[in-house]
């Protein structure tokens, strides 16, 4: 029969969950492996709940599926709408009475190009003169599509749109072949640095979009999407800064 939980199992807990594996929490507590994987039976038994699945040498919750898509913000907040998603990180569009949007941080529209663009050695270049540019642009459906033609409108400025593609990275891709470029905010080059991609700043009035949190108005936070969320406030605003 196992022994009364005490202090002790939930400081070993937080010492498995912190490190991700009975030995690395062994090392951390100064005791013996087979003492940790003990107290974690010990633990399991007492609350009736299985708190880890043994994965070889990692551990992993039993109850959490994490399933990550890269959709659009409509997309996002849709699914968010219909129940078939947590928690979304995206473009705030505040569209939707039914969800709460939590500003993370903001960023800024530049113009994208690849190295063999005429433009790519500048540093800025003014909205006005994108008027007739060759762009390569995302279809309506995406909320940086529509903010882009309205910053558009706003400066009387109309590019020639060579082409819709409607996927980011398929996008990215295609500006080298196509010497084009696109509106997209710098955040868009995260990760993607192997394309060689530059992002020139744009002079211009009303350049900024807000990149935040996205649920349901009325939902409450479980253990996976606060570990989300605290994950992504301490990561995204950082990458902006970059």
């Amino acid at each position: 029969m196992p022994e009364p939980l005490d202090i002790r199992h939930l400081r070993y807990f937080l010492a498995v969950a912190e490190a991700g594996s009975f030995s690395r929490a062994a090392d951390r507590l100064g005791i013996s492996q087979p003492s940790v994987s003990q107290q974690m039976r010990d633990l399991e038994a007492g609350l009736r709940v299985p708190l880890f699945q043994r994965r070889g040498k990692r551990i992993l919750h039993p109850a959490i599926s994490i399933t990550v898509e890269e959709i659009s913000s409509t997309e996002i907040e849709t699914a968010l709408e219909e129940g078939r998603m947590d928690v979304g990180l995206g473009f705030l569009t505040r569209h939707s009475p039914n969800l709460r949007y939590e500003r993370l941080c903001t960023d800024e529209f530049a113009l994208i190009v690849a190295q063999n663009h005429p433009w790519v050695n500048r540093r800025v270049v003014d909205f006005s003169e994108l008027h007739q540019q060759r762009l390569l642009q995302l279809p309506d459906t995406f909320v940086m599509r529509r903010m882009t033609d309205e910053i558009c409108r706003k400066h009387q400025v109309r590019p020639h749109v060579i082409a819709e593609i409607n996927a980011i990275e398929t996008l990215l891709r295609s500006l080298g072949p196509s010497q084009a470029g696109t509106l997209m905010p710098k955040i868009a080059l995260r990760g993607r640095e192997n394309l060689k991609l530059r992002a020139i700043r744009l002079r211009g009035k009303n350049l900024g979009l807000d990149i935040g949190l996205l649920r349901l108005s009325d939902s409450a936070a479980n253990t996976a999407v606060a570990a989300f969320t605290t994950l992504a406030k301490a990561t995204v605003p950082k990458m902006i800064k970059r």
